[in-house]
């Protein structure tokens, strides 16, 4: 059942063509596509535009943004407004491997 309703919606090409079409028709320039595809074969894309520091007088370190999501099977789409706090990353470790297994 999940491999079918996977097959059935857009590709990824024609999912991101339409969300640029729609961002910049919304936002003129000012978007970004973020697409995530996960191991099991699902995947998400949505567009967002950022309007920075939610309240600039807080030491909360909220953000807000407009997040766009599209429809899979119509022409619909919806746009959600959101807060949220960025990660703060505390250390990086690199680590080199010899080479990719192929």
């Amino acid at each position: 059942m999940k491999e079918d309703a996977l097959q059935e919606r857009p590709t990824m090409d024609s999912e991101v063509d339409r969300l640029e079409t729609v961002a910049r028709k919304l936002w003129g320039d000012t978007w970004t596509i973020q697409v995530t595809r996960w191991a099991d074969g699902s995947r998400q894309a949505f567009a967002f535009r950022s309007h920075g520091l939610a309240d600039s007088d807080s030491d909360d370190d909220l953000y807000e943004r407009e997040r766009l999501v599209l429809d899979d099977e119509s022409s619909e789409y919806l746009i959600r407004r959101e807060v949220y706090r960025q990660e703060d990353i505390v250390d990086i470790v690199d680590r080199e491997e010899d080479s990719i297994g192929e």
